[in-house]
């Protein structure tokens, strides 16, 4: 209910946005949606190592996590995109916070005068140079028409190798989640439900070590393990060889979600024989 009630409450706040901001409610929006696989990853990862360090009995664990990642993550799917198709509250209002048309910009001795209103990059404008007539821009674009120079920057990436290629496998899972989801709720709830079955399958990599910081990083590369898979899956060319073998008895759809509880069932049976097997071995 507490969850019903804060879905419920958003869902009025987003109404409620003020109209300046709505022209960039799709953007907010789709970068939310994009956090998604990230945020699926993250919390599974967290809870599972909770779990682990209270000693939460493994089945009631995995069960439990496993429901509340999937409703969660088809609701906030399923919330957002319809969230864009929300009509405002309050009757739409042209506001600027950056001025008026007629604005002027200096930089030295050289001032801008915006003939349209701030907010358009593109806008006309006139342009006075010491010594020289006005210039009058109608369009300032193409090459030789930018006016005031432009700051230097260092152009180099700061970021390695690894966390790139992090940020692009969860931006594409992103997208492959945007593209289920345009295929009806089926499609997501069923791929949503094979990669979350998948990952809380793998809770006992957080029983290897005493440490529980060691098991964490542990868990952590292996979930990017089955990040990097799920991209592979993922690709038209992986998706054709595959059905190229299964035949015509399967969807083309169906055959990721299939691999994947394929592996989750595997991991399963093989956490359950190793703790029958630690069992035997203590008793004797």
């Amino acid at each position: 209910m507490s969850l019903l009630k804060f879905i419920e409450v958003w869902i009025e706040a987003v109404r409620h946005i003020p109209a300046l901001t709505i022209t960039i409610l799709p953007e907010i929006l789709r970068a939310l949606t994009s956090t998604l696989p990230f945020s699926l990853y993250i919390s599974i990862l967290m809870t599972l190592s909770y779990s682990v360090r209270r000693n939460i009995r493994g089945p009631a664990a995995i069960l439990i996590l496993f429901v509340i990642s999937v409703g969660f993550n088809v609701a906030a799917g399923v919330g957002l995109e319809k969230a864009g198709t929300l009509p405002p509250a309050a009757p739409e209002r042209t506001v600027s916070t950056l001025g008026h048309p007629g604005l002027m910009l200096n930089q030295g001795n050289i001032t801008m005068i915006l003939l349209e209103d701030p907010s358009k990059p593109d806008g006309s404008r006139v342009v006075s140079i010491p010594d020289q007539p006005l210039i009058y821009q109608e369009k300032p674009v193409g090459p030789g028409n930018s006016i005031l120079p432009l700051p230097s920057a260092p152009f180099h990436e700061d970021l390695p190798y690894f966390l790139k290629s992090i940020i692009l496998d969860f931006s594409l899972m992103a997208k492959y989640y945007q593209n289920l989801l345009g295929q009806g709720i089926l499609q997501l709830i069923i791929y949503t439900a094979a990669v979350c079955l998948l990952l809380c399958s793998l809770r006992f990599l957080f029983t290897v070590s005493r440490w529980p910081l060691a098991n964490l990083f542990l868990g952590a590369l292996v979930f990017r393990g089955i990040l990097t898979l799920e991209t592979f899956l993922d690709t038209r060319e992986t998706l054709d060889l595959i059905h190229s073998f299964l035949g015509n008895w399967m969807p083309l759809q169906y055959t990721g979600p299939l691999i994947l509880t394929g592996m989750a069932v595997l991991v399963m049976l093989y956490s359950i024989l190793a703790y029958f097997a630690r069992g035997r071995k203590r008793d004797e």
